[in-house]
């Protein structure tokens, strides 16, 4: 992605339904120049899997020309980074909307699992390559507690232990396997003692107030009580 005038970053929160996310969300946001959105029904998921598509329209039938009378006539023009490329940037105007001085712009999402464990590696990595420089935020919570949160109550105790395992298991191999780009939070310990968001700030590379963050988080949110 093409850089603008004020040299834009990225931050993401990569998480669940009710694992206090929207906390974090708030506490990024409450950072100067920081511009971190809600939820988008992971749309750019559906640009992501476009983009795929283009690729394997490329490279397996765009290897060489084609005659015009030809079913893949054209496959060989096909540039897959620079769709994607187009692509984000039309995400980041239309969707994310950043003011023009924001010097971090960004987004939290609870669906990232849902594009599956084939996929996740993927996924991020192509948000990395077009949201560039970019950081990640995977936030956790105890399953056992998320069991007994909003609509998680609706489903079986078995089939949300094995959602949140996964993606547990999803953001743990990402960061096995790129340790610089993320930070791993639980919500059980920032949520008992704030000076948990410090590392979080530090990875950021941004100034720790205790104070600020312990007034924020200590906010009850209307819509969960998280």
């Amino acid at each position: 992605m093409s850089k603008n005038a004020v040299n834009r970053s990225y931050v993401f929160i990569v998480t669940y339904g009710r694992s206090g996310s929207t906390t974090l969300q708030t506490l990024l946001q409450s950072i100067p120049g920081y511009h971190i959105t809600g939820e988008n029904f992971n749309c750019l998921s559906a640009l992501y899997s476009a983009v795929q598509l283009a690729t394997t329209a490329r490279f397996q039938h765009g290897k060489n020309d084609h005659d015009a009378i030809d079913p893949w006539f054209g496959a060989n023009h096909i540039d897959p980074d620079q769709f994607g490329a187009r692509l984000v940037r039309a995400f980041e105007d239309e969707i994310m909307r950043p003011p023009a001085d924001a010097r971090v712009a960004g987004f939290k999402e609870i669906r990232f699992h849902e594009v599956g464990a084939e996929n996740f590696e993927s996924f991020l990595n192509f948000m990395h390559q077009h949201f560039s420089p970019c950081k990640f935020v995977f936030n956790t919570r105890g399953w056992r507690e998320i069991v007994r949160s909003g609509w998680w109550q609706n489903q079986r105790p078995e089939r949300v232990e094995e959602i949140i395992r996964g993606a547990d298991q999803m953001y743990h191999d990402y960061l096995t396997k790129y340790p610089e780009r993320g930070i791993l939070l639980c919500h059980e310990q920032t949520r008992e003692d704030p000076a948990a968001f410090q590392p979080l700030f530090e990875f950021l590379g941004e100034d720790f107030d205790l104070k600020k963050v312990s007034e924020i988080a200590g906010r009850r949110l209307g819509h969960s009580g998280v």
